[in-house]
């Protein structure tokens, strides 16, 4: 039997009009000519976009259209048609739909963190962070660092985002780009977001605020810093110290010091006096060294001068072995207290020597082991931080003996002696005691005297 009627005219192309991880929604326009006959209902067909055959997948109840296919693949590219169906039979099919991957139509943003991981590189390195992302609609993604300010891309900077995947790439790092990143992504459904730190190792910072300088003396002073605020991002192992003298010099190490502490200082020795210098830090890590932070301009010398002289010493007590001597202080200590006083003693055609030293607080002193009969002088130094004074006035030469000495006669010479009238007696006798004694000479206990016939010389613990 012939089938009086004919089949319809091909449907309009179909659209996506809803979809979901499993399932799309069709619609498309119904044939402009039915064919004579009501159309009853559609047959929906697809196939994988990278496939030849079709197969029917759907049918409707009725003859709306639109029509709802389920059990699809999520993630796979589908094509759709539709045939449109009459008591003629079936129509041809529709032209075929655009492609569609099957997927949620409204998923929160989800971040694939696997390759986003902490990184420490080296300053001039070149690194990427790469992730997926799912979401939909496609969430948009956006890189931040510090307070959440958004990444453009910059010389330095690559970001590509695209096909729920980003970059983000920095090139030829500096120390300056450490910190944390943030990469965000955001749809109508939600946003993720994920932070991530780069360190990037360098050269410390400037040692911070100023290098500070103080106890200046003529040989030496003492520096005090403060540690970077930026070591570089490993541990900043010694800080060098370098002098500079009398501007058109050179710079040259005059120090070490351990790093660690937040604040450090360093004695430095070695200046001449007179000059002046500059100095600098310099902080050393791994990766290299710091820019260095300098001084002011310094004078090395004392903040206080050398004490004046003593004044002149007095002998007060002697004995045949020691003397004792007193003296008043310096009329100025030249800023700085007196610490000690030196004792010098100078014997007859030899130099001047260091025989003593006393306190600061003494203005005596004895000076003991004497050789008797000797002749000596004595003057006096004072001393300070700053050095020593110039010598004290001398005393007057001084012979070692003994001060209160029960008078001796020396008998060697006192024999008597038997001569011719008209004939000269001569004695030579030496005296001793102390004070000098004084010497008389007597005859038949009658004390006789210089004349016409006596001649008495009296002199130097003598009398002839």
């Amino acid at each position: 039997t012939v089938n009086p009627y004919d089949p319809p005219e091909a449907p309009g192309k179909p659209v996506v009009d809803d979809y979901g991880i499993d399932f799309v929604q069709l619609k498309w326009e119904a044939p402009e000519k039915d064919g004579g006959r009501p159309i009853t209902h559609y047959v929906v067909e697809f196939k994988n976009k990278f496939l030849t055959d079709w197969t029917e997948c759907a049918k409707t109840e009725t003859a709306d259209a639109t029509c709802k296919v389920t059990g699809l693949k999520e993630k796979v590219v589908y094509q759709f048609r539709v045939r449109a169906v009459n008591k003629g039979g079936a129509s041809k099919a529709s032209e075929p739909s655009d492609n569609h991957t099957v997927k949620h139509k409204n998923l929160k943003p989800r971040i694939d963190r696997t390759n986003l991981k902490n990184v420490t590189i080296k300053a001039g390195k070149t690194h990427l962070w790469s992730a997926d992302v799912k979401g939909e609609p496609e969430p948009e993604i956006i890189w931040c660092w510090r307070d959440n300010i958004p990444l453009t891309v910059t010389e330095n900077i690559k970001i590509e985002n695209g096909n729920y995947h980003t970059n983000f790439s920095i090139k030829e790092a500096k120390r300056a780009d450490t910190g944390k990143y943030k990469v965000i992504a955001q749809n109508a459904s939600g946003k993720d977001e994920e932070e991530i730190e780069l360190v990037v190792l360098g050269a410390p910072g400037k040692c911070q605020g100023k290098l500070e300088i103080s106890n200046v003396t003529k040989k030496g002073l003492k520096l005090k810093w403060k540690k970077p605020a930026d070591d570089g991002g490993c541990p900043i192992t010694e800080y060098k110290i370098e002098k500079l003298k009398n501007r058109n010099g050179k710079w040259v190490r005059c120090g070490t010091v351990k790093g660690g502490p937040e604040i450090l200082e360093a004695d430095i020795t070695g200046l001449d006096e007179g000059q002046t210098y500059k100095f600098r830090v310099i902080g050393v890590n791994a990766e290299g060294e710091s820019e260095p932070l300098e001084s002011d301009e310094v004078v090395a010398k004392n903040p206080f001068d050398e004490p004046w002289k003593p004044g002149q010493p007095e002998i007060v007590d002697f004995d045949n072995k020691t003397v004792k001597l007193k003296w008043a202080a310096p009329k100025s200590d030249g800023g700085a207290p007196i610490q000690n006083y030196v004792i010098q003693k100078k014997d007859r055609f030899k130099e001047w020597e260091d025989v003593l030293e006393v306190p600061g607080g003494e203005t005596t002193a004895t000076v003991e082991d004497l050789k008797e009969n000797t002749e000596c002088q004595f003057r006096i130094i004072a001393v300070n931080k700053a050095g020593r004074s110039p010598e004290s006035e001398p005393t007057g030469t001084h012979k070692v003996k003994h001060r209160a000495l029960k008078p001796r006669i020396d008998r060697t010479n006192l024999k008597p002696i038997v001569v011719r009238g008209g004939k000269m007696v001569h004695y030579d006798v030496n005296v001793k005691g102390e004070p000098e004694p004084e010497i008389t000479w007597s005859l038949k206990e009658k004390q006789v005297f210089n004349d016409d016939h006596y001649e008495i010389v009296n002199q130097n613990y003598n009398t002839k």
